[in-house]
C-alpha cells in the first residue's frame, strides 16, 4: 500500500478516492474527507488461536499521514470493518461517526465520545457538510462474538452532493434491495461494490 500523497489529495473540488484494500475507503467530495469502514490493522480474526492476518505489513502507520477525517462511516461490526487498534488512533483526527443502529456501543468502549456518534437505520439519512448520507440495507449480518449476531445492523452508504453521488455497497449477497437503491437514490457516478458476502 502506498503512503498518502497530499499533493494528490488536497482539496480542490473535485472528487477523488484512495482505496487502502478491502473494504476500507478514503473518499473527498465537497472537499471533505471521508473514512469508510477503516480497517488497518493487521488481524482480521477475533481472539484467539485462528488468525487472518492481512497480506500488507505495518498498515496502522498509515493513520498518522491520512488528513483530518471530517466523518467516519461504518457499514457493519465484523472484525475485517471495525478495528480496535485502528479506532483508538484515529479518535484524534475524527470529528465525527455514522454508524448502524446498535453500533455506538463498540465506539464508546473503546473511548470515542458518546457525542461525535450518530446511528442510523435503514433507510435513514442525514445533512452533512452539504452532503446527503443514507444508510442503505444489505443482505448480510452481523456481530463480533457468539453471543452478540444481530445486536446492530449492517449496511450501505449513498453519499449525494448537489453534483454527484457515490453507492457504497457494504458487504452484501445479491437482493432487491440493489434495485431499489438504484430507484431511490440512482444514478451513481462511483458504485463500490463488495463481492462474496453470499449469506
Amino acid at each position: 500500500i502506498e503512503t498518502f500523497d497530499p499533493e494528490k489529495f488536497h482539496r480542490d473540488g473535485i472528487p477523488k478516492f484512495i482505496w487502502y484494500g478491502h473494504s476500507t475507503l478514503l473518499l473527498q467530495i465537497n472537499n471533505k474527507n471521508i473514512l469508510i469502514d477503516p480497517m488497518f490493522g493487521e488481524d482480521a480474526s477475533p481472539v484467539g488461536p485462528l488468525r487472518t492476518k492481512r497480506f500488507t505489513k505495518d498498515t496502522l502507520s498509515l493513520i498518522e499521514k491520512l488528513p483530518k477525517i471530517d466523518a467516519v462511516l461504518m457499514t457493519h461490526d465484523h472484525y475485517d470493518h471495525l478495528d480496535f487498534k485502528s479506532i483508538r488512533i484515529l479518535r484524534q483526527k475524527v470529528d465525527t461517526y455514522l454508524v448502524p443502529l446498535g453500533f455506538a456501543r463498540h465506539l464508546e468502549h473503546w473511548g470515542v465520545d458518546k457525542s461525535k456518534i450518530t446511528e442510523f437505520d435503514w433507510w435513514q439519512e442525514i445533512k452533512l457538510f452539504d452532503l446527503d448520507m443514507i444508510y442503505t440495507p444489505t443482505r448480510h449480518f452481523s456481530g463480533r462474538g457468539a453471543f452478540d449476531r444481530a445486536k446492530s445492523l449492517w449496511g450501505g452508504w449513498v453519499i449525494k452532493s448537489a453534483v454527484h453521488s457515490v453507492y457504497w455497497s457494504g458487504d452484501s449477497g445479491y437482493d432487491d434491495h440493489f434495485k431499489l437503491i438504484g430507484e431511490k437514490f440512482g444514478p451513481f457516478d462511483w458504485g463500490f461494490m463488495e463481492c462474496g458476502q453470499y449469506n
